[in-house]
């Protein structure tokens, strides 16, 4: 198998890929047949049952088959829904992907996706944004998405995605745009991305230049962020029989990810590492923090050490524990096409509202 090619799989691994895929039908008819006993809609339990089944029973590679790219998504989703994406290109491989408003704005979300640094950008995820952006459109709230296409392991790992991260900033400020009209949502991988940012605004990493920012970011959203790579406390297990993620594929793919973490590094990858005292002066670099996680997710206890963490430097930030809910739970609503919202994107887009 190759180990440093996207997608490198072996004629054995493709050909196991298409027997575990043919298996997909039987698992999400059985899921279907119990949905009734479940207190979330049929479309839900499927869906999750679907993405439980591709993440806990493929390899990486075989996981990357299977999902495609960041770009492929983009262009897809494009075409699926009419919503015109546009494209810049940032250096080193990284890239943007632009939802614009349709009325004229300088504010922008920047988005960085989920999946541990393994997967890329799903349709589902495109689709809550789009959807908050249509919310805040309804309010007089205009502002501009911006997707950030960053590298995967086992292609290029740490530090490459933070670099290309600082790249969009940076090209963001060169054209214009203040840092209080910039606004971060990261889910999981992508929330740790964002507190990867932070830690090198506070502590700059020795191979990365120095990112200086004339005021702070407006807003930060870290939804299930990744804030424990490997479950070394044993406390992840516990929610296994409820989430979409398993703590054993938390600990694969996060083990896959620390190959590239030199050892003298684990704070800036891995949040909870860090000493207590390494978010001092957080509050100065960003306004307003969210942060959220499941009440039936793996990365709940993990969460919560962090966030209990995170207040104590930063009086404006939130922390919810969403009852009930999954790995980035409002995701999952819009990968199963779900038609109405839940009270935590409602919360979510109550508090974009008020800071936009």
């Amino acid at each position: 198998m190759s180990t440093k090619r996207y997608a490198g799989v072996s004629v054995l691994e493709r050909i196991t890929l298409t027997l575990k895929l043919l298996r997909l039908p039987f698992v999400l008819s059985w899921a279907f047949v119990r949905s009734p006993f479940s207190h979330k809609t049929w479309k839900r339990v499927v869906s999750d049952q679907a993405l439980r089944t591709l993440v806990t029973s493929l390899s990486i590679p075989q996981l990357q088959v299977a999902m495609g790219t960041t770009d492929g998504t983009c262009t897809a989703w494009s075409k699926s829904t009419g919503i015109p994406i546009e494209t810049e290109e940032l250096g080193d491989e990284g890239r943007l992907h632009w939802v614009k408003s349709k009325q004229q704005t300088k504010k922008v979300i920047i988005y960085i996706h989920s999946g541990g640094f393994i997967a890329p950008v799903g349709a589902g995820n495109l689709s809550f944004l789009r959807y908050l952006q249509g919310q805040l459109g309804s309010q007089g709230k205009f502002v501009n998405i911006a997707i950030l296409r960053y590298s995967l392991v086992p292609e290029r790992g740490f530090p490459t995605p933070l670099k290309q991260l600082i790249l969009a900033i940076e090209r963001l400020v060169g054209d214009g745009i203040e840092p209080s009209d910039i606004y971060l949502i990261g889910d999981s991988a992508g929330g740790n991305l964002i507190l990867q940012l932070f830690s090198h605004l506070l502590h700059p990493h020795p191979s990365i230049p120095r990112l200086e920012l004339a005021s702070p970011i407006r807003a930060a959203y870290l939804m299930s962020p990744w804030v424990t790579l490997v479950d070394r406390r044993n406390n992840m297990s516990k929610y296994d029989v409820t989430d979409v993620l398993t703590a054993d594929t938390i600990n694969y793919w996060g083990n896959e990810v620390l190959k590239d973490v030199p050892e003298d590094q684990l704070s800036y990858a891995e949040p909870n590492s860090a000493p207590t005292s390494w978010w001092e002066g957080v509050d100065k670099l960003v306004d307003q923090v969210l942060i959220s996680v499941g009440g039936a997710e793996c990365l709940k206890d993990e969460t919560v050490l962090f966030a209990d963490t995170f207040k104590a430097h930063h009086k404006n930030s939130r922390f919810i524990v969403q009852t009930n809910g999954l790995h980035i739970d409002p995701m999952l609503n819009f990968i199963a096409a779900e038609k109405k919202s839940d009270d935590l994107t409602t919360i979510i887009v109550e508090w974009f509202s008020e800071l936009l």
